[in-house]
């Protein structure tokens, strides 16, 4: 096996938000399975998730390991969390909120595309207002 070409990617935090976009994605799973039906199990998933998200970003600008990966793994990790919270949610009422979920997907779809070729072309990615406040909102909703 030969050594990855970046190995400034490898860090801690990084390593939190990639444990962010398949750590919500098995709970999950469990979830779907039977294993994980208590209330109060899935809301501590919630803020154990919601945690690590407050702590990825400050841990890489403290270290100062912050790089164009954790910048794209941070948003895709409050994504996977925001969908399997939404089928979660919708879990039996799935058809009739069939268009409305089909919206949400495209415009998910199409900000994480931007946010790729933002990094493949070199531009600077910056956390908005916006997108913490859409998340913040599909989560309560």
């Amino acid at each position: 096996m030969g050594q990855p070409e970046n190995q400034r990617n490898l860090n801690f935090a990084n390593g939190i938000s990639a444990a962010r976009c398949v750590g919500p994605l098995l709970t999950h799973l469990l979830f779907r399975m039977g294993y994980a039906t208590l209330q109060v199990f899935l809301f501590w998933h919630f803020v154990f998730w919601e945690f690590s998200d407050a702590l990825d970003g400050p841990i890489a600008r403290k270290d100062g390991s912050a790089t164009r990966l954790g910048a794209f793994l941070d948003p895709l990790g409050d994504k996977v969390l925001c969908w399997t919270e939404i089928f979660r949610k919708l879990d039996g009422f799935f058809w009739w909120a069939l268009p409305f979920v089909f919206l949400l997907a495209v415009a998910d779809a199409w900000s994480t595309l931007k946010r790729f070729t933002d990094i493949y072309n070199d531009k600077s990615l910056e956390a908005n207002s916006f997108g913490k406040l859409k998340t913040g909102i599909l989560f309560i909703a």
